[in-house]
């Protein structure tokens, strides 16, 4: 049986300085992370291009 898994699943590549501050327990620490929305939105776009490199995995791998 082939190897379902993607590379996508399992820890999350930290791509910059605002993602590293916001998936650590330091962004308690860091003030321009206790604006409200601030860890939202840099999570948001992390995932948003997880969700982006996902959908180009697959249709790299689509015949």
């Amino acid at each position: 049986m082939a190897d379902t898994r993607r590379s996508s699943m399992g820890r999350q590549a930290i791509d910059g300085w605002q993602e590293q501050d916001a998936y650590t327990p330091w962004r308690k620490l860091y003030c321009y992370l206790q604006r409200a929305g601030a860890v939202k939105s840099i999570k948001r776009g992390t995932h948003r291009r997880m969700r982006r490199e996902a959908i180009a995995e697959i249709r790299r791998e689509m015949p």
